[in-house]
């Protein structure tokens, strides 16, 4: 039976955790594809969407996480008057409500149904930023999986994170990459 792994991830738009993913996806792909079941839950979509095997099951997060998980200089870019005022909301009701109160009410709407055998949260959460967290929130509290993985791409150091913010967050999981 092939172990079932749920990958979680910001966006797919060009950078350097979204091209490590779709390198470790495409590994898995090719060299692995008998022994796992892949899945990808994006909160948004992105440029290197069609990068993604065909064999990995993709989830994209509603409108609300799609407009949150997208840069604001992509969301003017498109000139769509509607999505740019929601953008402009969304930014609003997070400063007000705090990232961790928005992501939860999104996630109570796109929560998982499958159980897996590990769930991974591929994009480090940045501390003190509005928009790029959540990953290791959904995967520590709305994703059901026999084990869990935090990965972080980055010196800890270097991007801010506090002791008492990594206690918080990784508590929940089993190991951390």
């Amino acid at each position: 039976m092939r172990q079932r792994i749920l990958f979680v991830a910001q966006n797919m738009d060009v950078g350097g955790i979204q091209t490590s993913l779709i390198n470790l996806l495409k590994y898995i792909d090719t060299h692995h594809a008998e022994e796992y079941e892949i899945s990808l839950f994006s909160f948004g979509k992105g440029a290197l969407m069609n990068k993604i095997p065909n064999s990995v099951s993709v989830t994209l997060g509603n409108r609300f996480l799609q407009l949150s998980a997208e840069p604001f200089f992509s969301v003017l870019k498109r000139k769509q008057p509607v999505d740019i005022l929601l953008r402009v909301l969304l930014m609003v009701s997070v400063r007000l409500w705090g990232s961790e109160r928005f992501y939860r009410k999104q996630f109570q709407k796109c929560m998982p149904s499958a159980e897996y055998d590990m769930a991974i949260s591929y994009f480090n959460d940045v501390p003190n930023n509005y928009f790029n967290q959540g990953t290791n929130l959904f995967v520590s509290e709305y994703v059901k999986a026999e084990e869990k993985i935090a990965w972080i791409h980055s010196d800890p150091i270097r991007a801010n994170f506090d002791a008492e913010h990594c206690r918080r967050i990784y508590h929940a999981f089993d190991r951390i990459v």
